[in-house]
């Protein structure tokens, strides 16, 4: 059965975040908001989950439970030899490079089988190796599916993606600072070549995702 295409929304899900959590600076403010509130309420939401509190509290407390749930049963699903290093790339950046590289669409699984370009981040089988061979399923690293299987599942090809960006971080393009435009460069060119030329197609797509999310107010 071909897959859907994924699109920018939906990708944003990938860890379990709604509409509007998934964007890293909601989440922030959304804690934020909750402490400011109980500590105006003279409340304490570290020893009382539900005392009698307005509403918007109660709901911003359900929503980060909610999303710890979601980042423990992600956890138990994606494995590898090692593990899933602290994530660099925002969800954002992860929406961009997505859509450079196959407009985030997963209905052509593989571009290349035998060099293993796959998935919708179109990782090859060197970049899933350097990633720690994350795994899915119960797979096995070694096994000869495992390598498909994870490129080809937006979770894990984002992990992995995570994992590439947190050996491998540099600044690629030489501003002084380590960010979306240099994980671009590093997903597309290789961590040895990042401060190659990028190629127009993709450098395009990826610039005018960037200003579209700026344009709408998120950096």
């Amino acid at each position: 059965m071909p897959l859907k295409p994924i699109n920018a929304t939906e990708l944003g899900h990938l860890s379990g975040f709604d509409d509007d959590a998934f964007r890293p600076r909601c989440i922030y403010f959304s804690v934020a908001e909750v402490l400011e509130r109980a500590t105006i309420s003279n409340i304490s939401p570290y020893t009382e989950l539900f005392p009698p509190v307005d509403s918007f509290i109660k709901l911003q407390i359900l929503r980060l439970l909610c999303l710890c749930l979601a980042c423990l049963l992600l956890c138990g699903r994606v494995r590898g030899q090692g593990h899933v290093l602290d994530k660099p790339v925002t969800e954002l950046c992860l929406n961009c490079i997505c859509e450079a590289m196959s407009g985030c669409n997963a209905t052509a699984i593989c571009t290349n089988p035998e060099k293993g370009i796959c998935g919708i981040f179109r990782i090859t089988w060197a970049y899933w190796v350097d990633a720690g061979k994350l795994t899915i399923n119960g797979d096995q690293p070694d096994s000869e599916e495992a390598f498909i299987n994870c490129a080809n599942d937006p979770h894990c090809a984002a992990n992995s993606v995570q994992n590439y960006m947190k050996k491998f971080n540099q600044d690629c393009n030489d501003d002084g600072e380590m960010d979306c435009h240099d994980y671009a460069r590093i997903h597309r060119l290789g961590a040895y070549g990042c401060k190659g030329e990028m190629p127009f197609k993709y450098l395009s797509t990826f610039e005018d995702c960037i200003e579209n999310y700026e344009d709408q107010g998120f950096e």
